[in-house]
């Protein structure tokens, strides 16, 4: 089951757009505002399924956010003291209830967050908190299932095309 989101929000951009760059600076931004909890207290979760991607986009948001305190939560580590906190799914479906309160969750590869696994989580973090936004990012939004992502997002932020990457 999914609960009902209206804080949703998928960005689909082709595989090379510079997603994780884009994110950075939405997170960066989301950080910084005034809405909700005071920005001091604000925490972002970055949901993904591989270990590789996982540092690899922390690398990357720590070159473009280099004053935000980032960690990482996985089988061997499960850190939850930076603000923006990455976090492998499969670790993260086994121990969710421990998880703190979450003002954002960025869910990478977002075609796979109507998976269970990702809905449970998802589900006990806008319980916990049922001013959550959610944000998918992807460059696949179709799944091999055929089952759609509208009943997670509501709506698709931005959308960019490769033909306008190459255009521009």
């Amino acid at each position: 089951d999914v609960l009902d989101y209206e804080s949703t929000a998928l960005c689909i951009a082709p595989t090379g757009a510079g997603k994780t760059i884009i994110l950075s600076q939405i997170m960066q931004g989301h950080l910084k505002t005034g809405q909700g909890r005071s920005p001091r207290r604000k925490k972002i979760l970055v949901l993904q399924h591989t270990k590789e991607l996982l540092q690899q986009n922390r690398d990357k948001v720590a070159l473009w956010c280099p004053k935000v305190k980032t960690s990482l939560f996985h089988g061997e580590e499960k850190d939850t003291q930076g603000r923006i906190v990455f976090a492998m799914v499969q670790t993260l479906c086994r121990h969710y209830k421990k998880f703190p309160k979450v003002d954002l969750v960025v869910i990478d590869e977002a075609h796979h967050a109507v998976a269970k696994s990702y809905l449970k989580i998802v589900n006990h973090l806008k319980e916990k908190n049922p001013d959550l936004k959610i944000l998918g990012m992807t460059a696949t939004p179709n799944r091999g299932d055929r089952q759609g992502l509208k009943s997670l997002f509501k709506s698709v932020t931005s959308q960019i095309y490769l033909s306008d990457l190459i255009g521009d």
